[in-house]
This record gives C-alpha cells, sequence and structure tokens, in this order.
C-alpha cells in the first residue's frame, strides 16, 4: 500500500507537470493528475494512521506526551548547568527526533483533548521546540551564549507546556 501510495504521488507530479508546461495547457488531463496525487496522499496518510492506531490502542497519548516533555526539561536542566553547553548539547541524539515524536502523537492527542486543550499543550511547546533548535543550531556554528541563552527559554516554554498538561489531567 505504502509503495503504491507514494508511486501515484510521483507519477501524479511528473503527470500534472507535463501537461501543465505543454501550450496551451491540457487542463483535462492535469486535472486527472491531480487527482492521482490526490489518492496518493490520502492513501499515504492513511496507512500512516492505521499504523498509529493499531500501535497505540494500549498507550495514553497525554502520558506519552507529558513523559515526553519531562525527558526534555530533564535534558535541558541539565544542558544548562554543565558548563560544555556545546559537546553536551550536540552529542545528544534525541533531540533530532523530538519533532517526529511530537507529531507521531498529534491525531492521537488532538482524538483524546479536543482540538482547543490540544492548541493549549502544543502552543507553548511549539515555542520550546523552535527555541530548542535555535539552541542547537548556535551551539553548532560555535556561538555558546545564544545557546545556552536559547535553551534556558526553551526550558521554560517546555514547563509552561507541562503546567497546561497538569491542568488538563487536573479536569
Amino acid at each position: 500500500m505504502k509503495i503504491f501510495s507514494v508511486f501515484c504521488i510521483i507519477i501524479g507530479t511528473i503527470g500534472a507537470a507535463i501537461t501543465a508546461s505543454h501550450i496551451p495547457p491540457l487542463w483535462l488531463e492535469f486535472g486527472l493528475f491531480l487527482i492521482i496525487i490526490s489518492i496518493g496522499i490520502y492513501l499515504n496518510r492513511k496507512n500512516a494512521s492505521e499504523k498509529y492506531l493499531a500501535k497505540s490502542n494500549n498507550v495514553n497519548p497525554l502520558i506519552e506526551f507529558e513523559i515526553l516533555i519531562n525527558d526534555q526539561i530533564d535534558q535541558l536542566t541539565g544542558f544548562i548547568k554543565n558548563e560544555d553547553v556545546m559537546n553536551s548539547l550536540l552529542d545528544n541524539y534525541k533531540i533530532e527526533h523530538l519533532y517526529n515524536q511530537i507529531d507521531y502523537l498529534k491525531v492521537a492527542l488532538i482524538n483524546q483533548l479536543g482540538m482547543g486543550k490540544y492548541i493549549a499543550i502544543i502552543s507553548p511547546c511549539a515555542r520550546a521546540e523552535r527555541l530548542l533548535y535555535r539552541g542547537y543550531s548556535s551551539a553548532t556554528d560555535g556561538y555558546y551564549e545564544e545557546a545556552k541563552q536559547s535553551l534556558t527559554q526553551s526550558l521554560v516554554f517546555f514547563k509552561m507546556t507541562n503546567e497546561e498538561i497538569n491542568k488538563i489531567k487536573e479536569v
């Protein structure tokens, strides 16, 4: 199914590009290729959603998200206390995968909490994540003070995220 969906996306994109570049554009064929792309995207998303639902039947996404946030708070606290911010930050492999882990929980969190509560917890988390990556980038470029400042600000927003999670859990 995954291969077929990717195949549809590729064929649809190539076909749409060819028909759109024709003078005059071949609008009927272009529309058909857009439909093929849409089918590929739908199948790809459906496949990913089914995989997640099969795996997450026994997992509470809010608890998983809370564990992920608490792990980031612990790591950032350690990075900030450490004088060698660059090495401790750059040696950490988990930072690169934070976005993927959060994105993996997204659908289940929305289904569990509803859009309003999801936005309440994801807004400060998104800000924290951006600051974390800014700190990572600064450390990579050798701007250690800027990295430490970004990590400190990121820690504040991760703590805000944790507070929002606790508010939701109390209700």
